[in-house]
């Protein structure tokens, strides 16, 4: 070759048999597929044997002449195009040696891909699993679709899946006892097994799985209702149960249980634990005849979490069994009656230093006794109690709170909420159709809302405009969503007010405000679209930063559902706002401007639940 001269152009080296493309990495391809370069220099996959081919490019190239341009599948579709061969009644060695031959990376994959799709079959299960089921960990039936299989395919099938640590079979109607049974014998690594909603299963055949699996982890029977009279756990870490109305009596020797779901087993009443267990979480939810003492059986101080939704019957032990949870972080307990003064009085005791949630719904058995141990929770951030006989003792709650939800308490006076805006680190509170959160209330409490990010003051007959403007002055870096429903006095100059204030609203909820008109969309889509304002200095606070962004760059949410003067144009305009998200409207305001054919730029249009 000359000096000067270009070397004349080489041939794309061809992939090493059995070898991926690059975008495979490291895995290899399944036996019988090889990668291959054409004269033009485009890669595909190919198989012989089955005589199937897949380019590694976005599109085909419509200079090869083929068939119209469709996506590159990745390597797991190879797989399960090769395992899906073994559907004939009889395969062929090439077949079986290709699926014996899958990457154990992608087993998983695989199998899941092929329950999915229906290809998993009576006519091919076994052979699947006898190729790829050394290497499997998780059997997992999607539903919809279910499983396509027959009881004695499944036992013959999983016989080959020794490592199995997850399966997964839920809202199946035929599976019966013996079957699980047998999966549980042919697969002892199981970890996870999950037959919620399978109606054959009965508690001699949960007991007989959890016996047969030493290293189970998790067992989840939601809704079986077969499970009823007594039930035996032997083994578990995570036990649900939710829904097994049927079940009576449950007994536990479970000594490593960390979770244990009981919601709505309406007829549980005894709960009999023979290993000591210290779960971390007890959900009771709407069990409504159990006794406080299966709920001493199984607190300690490792409890976190429990819930004791509706149940009625645990007075009067559970005063005595909440001595005990001295790490209790969340307490839920809506419409529970057992929970009154005594009760409350002695979480007090025990968990004044570890509580951080409690939810007292309709707790009408407390009184100014059990409310006045809420002081003494140092760590209580989230306190809700709606519908409670709530007075002014929520003057001594925890300066500690930073959430609160006083909702439909009529009984709460102008005292006891200024008490509540006054919390030194309130960032939200909810006060749903209550009459004590008014204008004055507010203006009093001037002084200590710079914390407040979120307030909901729906149907508040005392909010108007001034209360609207008092946050504004105060709340104008911190304040992000602002629920105003139902609210018969506030105006477009309320809301105009609040929204130049408040650069960082993200939420305004307007719904059936009566005054409100197309002026306070108006202002709304002013705010969004006005200039930015300038730069904030060196050494400035982060709430100055944020402060200095345009105004209403962060609003994604108007809802002005009901607002009955508010036209469609106006709806349009605002919609038409890049940065919002949806709009909430009546559906004859969506109807209008989807005749109209506005450009939203992307804003959806709601209409109650109806996406328009």
């Amino acid at each position: 070759m000359n000096e000067g001269q270009s070397p004349p152009p080489q041939p794309p080296p061809a992939p090493a048999r059995g070898k991926g493309h690059a975008a495979t990495k490291k895995l290899l391809l399944p036996l019988g597929w090889v990668a291959r370069v054409t004269a033009s220099g485009v890669t595909y996959f190919y198989c012989a044997a089955t005589n199937q081919r897949t380019f590694v490019m976005p599109t085909r190239p419509a200079t090869l002449g083929l068939a119209e341009a469709a996506p590159v599948p990745p390597l797991v579709s190879l797989c399960c195009r090769t395992l899906a061969t073994l559907t004939a009644a009889t395969p062929t060695a090439d077949s079986a040696a290709i699926a014996a031959s899958v990457p154990s990376e992608l087993a998983d994959a695989c199998v899941g891909q092929l329950l999915a799709e229906r290809l998993l079959t009576d006519s091919n299960a076994v052979s699947v699993l006898r190729a790829v089921g050394r290497h499997l960990r998780r059997f997992r039936a999607p539903h919809p679709p279910g499983l396509s299989l027959h009881d004695a395919t499944l036992c013959n099938a999983l016989v080959y899946c020794p490592s199995l640590t997850e399966f997964t079979l839920r809202n199946n109607t035929s599976i019966s006892p013996a079957t699980l049974l047998a999966v549980a014998s042919a697969c002892p690594q199981l970890r996870f097994v999950d037959v919620s909603e399978c109606t054959r299963v009965d508690a001699a055949c949960i007991a007989g799985v959890a016996a047969a699996a030493p290293h189970l982890l998790e067992l989840a029977c939601v809704h079986c209702m077969a499970i009823e009279g007594e039930l035996t756990v032997r083994s578990s870490t995570l036990l649900s149960l939710s829904v097994c109305s049927c079940l009576h009596k449950l007994r536990l020797a479970c000594p490593s249980l960390q979770h244990l779901d009981l919601t709505d087993c309406w007829d549980l009443e005894e709960i009999e634990v023979e290993a000591e267990a210290r779960p971390a979480l007890l959900y009771l939810f709407r069990c409504r005849k159990l006794k406080g003492s299966a709920v001493a059986a199984l607190v300690s101080e490792s409890l976190r979490e429990l819930n004791v939704t509706e149940c009625e019957t645990l007075s009067p032990g559970l005063a005595p069994a909440l001595v005990r949870c001295t790490g209790l972080a969340a307490l839920v307990a809506p419409r529970c009656s057992s929970l009154d003064d005594a009760a409350l009085t002695a979480l007090a005791s025990a968990g004044s230093a570890t509580l951080e949630i409690l939810v007292l719904n309709q707790c009408n058995t407390l009184t100014a006794t059990g409310a006045a141990a809420l002081r003494r929770f140092a760590a209580l951030r989230s306190l809700t109690l709606p519908e409670c006989a709530g007075d002014d003792t929520t003057a001594t709650l925890s300066a500690s709170l930073t959430a609160v939800d006083a909702s439909y308490n009529r009984g709460l006076t102008a005292v006891g909420m200024q008490a509540l805006l006054q919390l030194p680190r309130l960032a939200s509170l909810t006060a749903t159709d209550c009459a004590a959160i008014s204008d004055a209330v507010l203006a009093a409490a001037l002084p200590t809302l710079a914390t407040l990010r979120v307030l909901s003051a729906a149907r508040a007959t005392h909010l108007s405009d001034d209360g609207l403007r008092v946050l504004a002055a105060r709340c104008a870096s911190t304040l992000v969503s602002v629920d105003l429903s139902r609210n018969q006095h506030v105006t477009d100059a309320g809301v105009a007010a609040i929204t130049a204030a408040c650069p960082l609203l993200h939420t305004v909820v307007l719904s059936y405000c009566v005054l409100i008109t197309d002026a306070a969309l108006a202002a709304i889509a002013s705010g969004i679209h006005a200039a930015p304002k300038p730069k904030p200095k060196e050494g400035s606070t982060p709430e100055e930063e944020e402060a200095a962004r345009a105004p209403l760059q962060a609003m994604r949410t108007v809802d002005v559902y009901g607002c009955e003067l508010v036209t469609a144009g106006a709806v349009a305009a605002l919609a038409a706002a890049r940065v919002l998200g949806s709009v909430n409207c009546c559906s004859r305001l969506a109807a209008a401007v989807r005749d109209a054919r506005h450009d939203l730029h992307g804003t959806r249009l709601l209409s109650q639940d109806t996406l328009v």
